[in-house]
């Protein structure tokens, strides 16, 4: 039977996605709600096998139902079987709001670390190499264009995409994926900690809700600066990692020169090991960038729909910046007040060759899009391209923190 992906629906609303392997008989599940309400188990629990198969069978109608033949003769099934109903019902026989849908019948083959882990997009390792799968438009080939700009600045740790064509099949269609390393493959004592996941167990409440709440009283008061020293300092105190401002002042300048307007506190991560150091994660997660998401998830798959195809410099302006403020401007601002400018990049890039890769696989009107964005950005960020790299963006060497 293999993998199989489903999706988990709470009035309509996708809430969780569950990947379970049915040679294996595990189950790993990806919530994207914390109130149990709207999720098949609770956030802190990882199901078995046996409860997995309890949720799907809630799902559906009682096999000893005295009018279970006639339930499935009007399903079109000639036998009792639940993967059969719940593809033919979608999981509607439940007494419940939710409803589970089976996504994908055989998923990719793999050495049983399949996964959705974080968001939304179709992610799983297949042997030693990871990929994710394009969602609302063209994610793989913002990942790989980032990974060029990258490869010319002065950033030494971040994971190179590459575009792999039509390498997913997601409800019956092909989807372009982007292909990487398993970056904490090569850290293999390392525990991989979102800072999202940091904030909850290293900061009170309060704290927390000042810092990753746009509308607390913290905010409102303080000027943008003030919240992102805040923020540096606990993690500085925690880990040890005394760079880990100019790292995070490198992210904001990345992110105003491809647009990236996904970079949550899931996007940024630390590595932890037993021996209680830390240290920075490669960069990663660039597929929001360059306009890739900017459509209306009801257009029917048109991309543009939020404005002209091509990028003005009015459009340019109007994609908001996470997670600090939604002007990209502002937070380069705050940032290099407290640490300084910190991306350089090679003033005689040429990334036309890449653009002509990008046409080669989404077709040459996406290219131009991308490339009307990055037009924008050489004029608008002149100050990060240099005739010569002349210093590390950051150090990402490990500090010594005091553990959790």
């Amino acid at each position: 039977m293999s993998i199989k992906e489903f999706n988990w629906y709470c009035n309509g609303e996708l809430t969780a996605k569950i990947i379970a392997d049915y040679d294996a008989h595990t189950v790993d599940v990806t919530n994207f709600k914390d109130d149990s309400y709207y999720l098949p188990f609770s956030p802190e629990v990882k199901p078995t096998w046996e409860q997995w198969q309890a949720v799907l069978q809630s799902h559906c109608p009682s096999k000893h139902n005295a009018f279970i033949q006639d339930t499935l003769k009007e399903l079109g099934l000639d036998h009792y079987d639940v993967l059969d109903i719940i593809k033919k019902t979608k999981g509607a026989m439940g007494h419940t709001n939710c409803t589970v849908e089976l996504a994908n019948d055989d998923m990719p083959a793999s050495d049983n670390r399949i996964s959705f882990w974080r968001g939304n997009q179709g992610k799983f390792c297949k042997s030693d190499r990871f990929y994710k799968a394009d969602e609302y438009g063209y994610e793989a080939a913002s990942e790989y264009l980032t990974s060029e700009i990258l490869r010319h600045s002065n950033c030494t740790d971040y994971v190179t995409y590459e575009m792999v064509p039509n390498h997913y099949h997601y409800q019956n269609v092909a989807r372009h994926c982007c292909e990487s390393e398993v970056f904490f493959d090569s850290y293999p004592q390392g525990n991989e900690i979102t800072l999202a996941e940091f904030l909850q167990t290293h900061s009170s409440p309060f704290d927390l809700r000042e810092l990753t709440d746009p509308n607390s009283k913290f905010r409102a008061r303080h000027a943008l600066s003030e919240t992102i020293s805040k923020l540096v300092d606990l993690i500085v105190t925690n880990t040890g990692l005394g760079d880990f401002g100019g790292y995070l002042t490198t992210i904001a300048e990345l992110d105003a020169l491809t647009r990236n307007d996904d970079r949550h506190y899931n996007n940024l991560s630390l590595l932890q090991f037993p021996n209680g150091l830390w240290k920075i994660a490669p960069i990663f997660d660039n597929g929001s960038a360059f306009g890739a998401r900017d459509k209306a998830p009801d257009s029917g798959g048109v991309y543009g729909t939020q404005g002209p195809w091509l990028f003005n410099e009015a459009r340019f302006y109007k994609i908001a910046a996470r997670p600090f403020s939604s002007s990209f401007e502002k937070q380069v601002k705050a940032c290099r007040s407290l640490y300084g400018p910190r991306l350089q990049i090679q003033k005689d890039i040429d990334l036309s060759p890449a653009f002509e890769r990008i046409a080669a696989v989404y077709g040459k009107p996406v290219a131009d899009r991308m490339e009307s964005i990055w037009n924008l950005s050489l004029k608008k960020h002149e100050d990060m391209f240099v005739p010569k790299i002349t210093r590390p963006a950051y150090s990402s060497e490990q500090g010594l923190g005091r553990g959790l």
